[in-house]
């Protein structure tokens, strides 16, 4: 007798939306490319259906590239559905279903989210996440400098920096608990 396992996809993406998976990368500062038109409509999309993508973020996408344009258009969610977001990549990596590569990218984050971490250092969601990135990537010589500076705060001025060098607005506060 032969078992076998049917896994049927819950999501299929519109054509749009895959087109613009298979056929864009993030451009060379690391953002979404053709935010006034495609990107726009694949941005809503992701957004709208994070929690689902998520759930099939591999077969989604199976390359680092497909998984970086989804992981940074999922940074336009709300702060606190984009925590959610962060913690999903991070259950992502100890299932072992992602590489080190991309729960670092999504932590360091696009200009979209540039301080969120670091205005927020006090916070004990944010410094739960650094905590637990720090454990699933204690080898990144790069990142664990970056997490520290994040914990301790001096990262809130290197990100002021740039923000007022690039006349960025203040990333959102979130509530004190």
């Amino acid at each position: 007798m032969v078992a076998f396992s049917m896994r049927i996809s819950a999501i299929t993406l519109p054509q749009p939306i895959q087109n613009y998976l298979d056929s864009e990368r993030l451009t060379e500062d690391e953002t979404l490319p053709r935010l006034e038109t495609d990107g726009k409509i694949f941005i809503e999309y992701v957004v709208i259906n994070r929690v689902q993508l998520l759930t099939e973020f591999v077969e989604q996408a199976p390359t680092l590239e497909k998984q970086k344009l989804l992981a940074a258009a999922m940074e336009f969610s709300t702060p606190i559905n984009y925590l959610a977001v962060l913690d999903g990549i991070c259950v992502l990596k100890e299932d072992g279903k992602i590489d080190d590569e991309l729960l670092s990218f999504a932590i360091r984050g696009t200009v979209i989210v540039k301080g969120f971490l670091s205005f927020n250092y006090q916070h004990s969601d944010i410094q739960a996440l650094i905590n637990r990135v720090k454990m699933l990537l204690p080898d990144d010589s790069d990142l664990q400098p970056y997490l520290d500076s994040i914990l301790n705060g001096s990262q809130k001025i290197i990100d002021n920096r740039y923000l007022e060098l690039y006349e960025l607005g203040d990333p959102v506060i979130l509530l004190a608990e």
